[in-house]
């Protein structure tokens, strides 16, 4: 198999293939597949890339132009006041260049996506993945509902801005400046996606290890209560295969390897998304600063209702995203007994404490060290880890910047739109 492909198995092609298509039609998954015998073959598509530049391209050309031509403007639609002016550049300029960078990188990053899947390949060989069909459907949804909650607040702000515009007989000109730059807005989110879909499917391998090793254990545990103690084999070099559940010498050699593979997929999602979510944390960063700003200026002045609703609506939204992402590969890591990583040392422990065959007890302790040793980790270049503890850092700086941003700014009624 060529290095700038990767074969997938058809359980787990069903599953990837609604994120994928999904972002393949924004630009940010210049892929292709074919059926190769049993299984499908994912190949980077030159026809998709040339696709890809010129969507980035354009969006961001006319996204710019949109932006400058109201900051300008003498009939300026959003940016009338002097500092929300500048707040709103900033605001919506990261938005541009997060998807465009995100649309550059991308095919110069594919080299991780086949690692990410050759090592799902791998493992679905030795674990197979239960309930593909509930898998495939929970993507779908989680999809759905992403896009449908985007897609309602950039409707509802589109509309509101349309009203006031039309009031004043600027609606052609509001579309013409930032219906665009609201679909650029819109594909920013449609960016994280592979992100949060490839730390869910590594959380699923993680639960499949460790369906293996609680298998195990309760092997193990019956053979106790029953008084039963295996007999470790005279020939060591026939040490016992043993059945599907059973932890034999070679079972747990394997699971060791799959663990491995686990690690490896980890880093090259890391590799893969890295550049995207590090811009996309910024964005979040800056919105969860800036929406919360309008939102209690609007409620200091006695604001709109709509407009306030709308504020809320995108402050929800951004917390939304960052929960989600955070959330999904927090559950990967080793906080408490619930999440996977910390279950698989737990497991493994229980297991030393069992009644094993010598070889398999030795073995198991060698897992023990590969598990302290080698830890579930997501983060961005090493910049950031992306856990809870990310959560009460953006939480602090939001605080900060907001007090900043109250000291210094102008708090007047028209700081946000006009109320004449």
């Amino acid at each position: 198999m060529k290095k700038s492909e990767a074969l997938v198995t058809p359980e787990l092609y069903h599953v990837l293939q609604p994120f994928i298509i999904v972002t393949r039609t924004f630009g940010f998954m210049p892929i292709t597949c074919e059926r190769k015998g049993l299984n499908y073959t994912f190949h980077w598509s030159l026809l998709y890339t040339i696709y890809s530049y010129i969507l980035g391209a354009f969006m961001m050309f006319v996204s710019m132009n949109g932006l400058a031509e109201d900051l300008h403007a003498s009939d300026s639609v959003r940016m009338r006041n002097s500092t929300v002016k500048y707040v709103t550049l900033v605001d919506l300029g990261e938005v541009i260049v997060t998807v465009f960078v995100g649309i550059i990188v991308t095919p110069f990053r594919l080299k991780y996506l086949w690692k990410i899947l050759t090592c799902f390949y791998k493992i679905d060989a030795v674990i197979p993945q239960k309930l593909v069909k509930v898998e495939r459907r929970r993507t779908i949804i989680s999809i759905i509902i992403a896009i449908g909650c985007v897609l309602f607040v950039l409707t509802y702000e589109l509309y509101l801005w349309g009203e006031i515009s039309d009031k004043s007989g600027l609606l052609w000109v509001f579309m013409k400046r930032y219906f665009i730059l609201f679909s650029t807005y819109f594909m920013v989110f449609i960016q994280e996606m592979p992100y949060w879909n490839f730390a869910r499917l590594i959380r699923k391998r993680i639960e499949g290890l460790n369906g293996c090793l609680q298998t195990g254990l309760h092997f193990f545990k019956n053979l106790t209560k029953l008084w039963i103690t295996p007999v470790k084999m005279k020939d060591s070099h026939k040490k016992n295969s043993g059945s599907f559940g059973i932890l034999s010498y070679e079972r747990v050699i394997n699971l060791m390897k799959i663990y491995e593979l686990i690690n490896d997929a980890i880093d090259a999602t890391n590799d893969f998304c890295g550049v995207s979510i590090l811009f996309i944390m910024f964005s979040i960063l800056l919105h969860l600063v800036v929406t919360p700003y309008f939102l209690l200026v609007e409620v200091a002045n006695n604001g709109y209702f709509i407009f306030i609703f709308l504020q809320f609506s995108w402050t929800m939204l951004h917390c939304g995203r960052l929960i989600v992402l955070v959330e999904t590969c927090q559950y990967c890591l080793d906080e408490n007994f619930e999440f996977q990583h910390q279950k698989t040392v737990d497991l493994v422990f229980k297991l030393l404490s069992c009644d094993l065959q010598e070889d398999v007890k030795d073995q198991l302790k060698v897992f023990a060290l590969q598990l302290s040793g080698r830890k579930v980790k997501f983060s961005s270049f090493s910049v950031m880890k992306i856990n809870r503890s990310l959560l009460t850092a953006i939480g602090g700086s939001v605080t900060t910047f907001l007090v900043i941003l109250f000291q210094f700014g102008s708090v007047g009624s028209d700081v946000y739109y006009s109320r004449d």
